[in-house]
């Protein structure tokens, strides 16, 4: 069988690209991988691939099965994702995508360390502060401020070499330490990292911070005994609190803390988000008391239920928004003397019906109606300002 001039120069372009763009090519890409550490085993196959099409074209070019090769040559994909005019009919062809050297090696290993944070220098705490050891003589408690006057610190993870699991808040005054209570209010103290292996928290420890502006819960915490909150100009700095990605009891998102297994937000800040992925069903006691620049609050689909006093004290909170639902709201907006907009999802029958059982959920505001989806409900107040039914 005879080839023609066009014949022969389809098959030897075919066999060129073959063997010079893809083997010279490959073994350039895979040969310092190949020589050094050894050649994976899906490299080697692709090189064998490629050598196996390479001689049968040339066998081929040497029997004169012009047919035969073209077919392979243009049906087949190869390892590279395919090429010959057969390969994908209708679509422009492209030049293969290969992977280079440096994209081959950064699959093996990172090229960059990851970066350290900001809490790295925590062991083993910073000097000044209380601790004890336990009962149990097998770990010990950080248990006050002491004369400590750092900006930042760090709660040790060892104290007199057992761990410090424990962060509590104790009244009482502290041998050796100047007649100090280790009790007293601290005026220094502005970012708190707990180390990894506390696990109880007492939140009147940190409440003691009256310039308190940042927290940071380690991996470890599995129990926050009490609310963080403060009453009028303490701790009206403090705006972040962040939480170890590897604690599996509690965990941060849109700056709010939140307890994971019954999806109670316990803190949030004028400058947080409540989330709306499900990891929200209530809105805790004092969540968002007294939070200075707290002006609107946006409560998501998904939450049921608000606590006690959650909105409470927010001089400057003008408007609220409520999810159809919601099924549940205590004492939870009052001393609010400029909250005048308040909306809910649901309907005005939802929120008739729900609210009947809500005695005293708002007190003390400049708030005269609630706007719901298909309509308004007034509201109204006695002389001395308590909700009438």
């Amino acid at each position: 069988m005879s080839l023609n001039m066009n014949q022969k120069r389809r098959l030897l372009e075919a066999i060129e690209y073959i063997d010079d763009a893809m083997i010279s090519d490959t073994m350039s890409r895979v040969r310092t991988d190949a020589v050094t550490a050894g050649m994976p085993s899906k490299g080697k196959r692709h090189v064998i691939w490629i050598k196996q099409v390479s001689v049968l074209a040339a066998c081929a070019l040497l029997l004169g099965a012009i047919i035969p090769v073209i077919s392979f040559v243009s049906k087949n994909t190869n390892p590279f994702g395919g090429f010959g005019a057969g390969a994908n009919p209708g679509v422009e062809e492209t030049e293969p995508k290969i992977e280079t050297t440096a994209a081959l090696e950064e699959t093996v290993a990172p090229t960059t360390e990851p970066e350290e944070t900001e809490f790295v220098p925590d062991e083993h705490g910073t000097p000044g502060l209380l601790y004890e050891i336990n009962e149990d003589g097998k770990s010990a408690s950080f248990i006050g401020w002491g004369d400590c006057t750092d900006e930042k610190v760090y709660v040790a993870s060892v104290y007199e070499g057992l761990p410090v699991t424990q962060m509590v808040y104790v009244e009482r005054e502290v041998a050796n330490f100047n007649d100090q209570k280790s009790g007293e209010d601290n005026v220094s103290v502005k970012h708190i990292i707990i180390s990894d292996t506390v696990e109880y928290v007492e939140s009147e420890a940190l409440n003691m911070c009256t310039n308190l502006e940042s927290v940071h819960f380690g991996a470890s915490v599995s129990e926050i005994k009490g609310s963080i909150y403060y009453n009028n100009d303490r701790g009206r700095n403090f705006n972040r609190i962040t939480v170890s990605p590897e604690n599996k009891f509690y965990t941060e998102k849109g700056n709010c803390l939140i307890r994971i297994k019954d999806k109670v937000l316990l803190c949030g800040f004028a400058n947080s988000t409540i989330p709306d992925d499900g990891s929200v069903e209530i809105i805790g006691t004092v969540a968002f008391f007294n939070k200075p620049g707290l002006t609107k609050v946006v409560v998501p689909e998904g939450v049921i239920r608000i606590m006690n006093t959650a909105f409470g004290e927010n001089d400057e909170l003008v408007s609220v928004s409520l999810p159809s639902t919601i099924k549940t709201i205590f004492v939870s907006f009052c001393d609010l003397p400029v909250l005048t907009e308040f909306t809910y999802a649901g309907t005005v029958k939802q929120w008739t019906n729900m609210s009947k059982s809500w005695a005293g959920w708002i007190d003390d505001t400049s708030l005269t109606q609630v706007t719901c989806s298909d309509g308004v409900v007034e509201l109204k107040f006695d002389s001395r300002g308590n909700l009438i039914d």
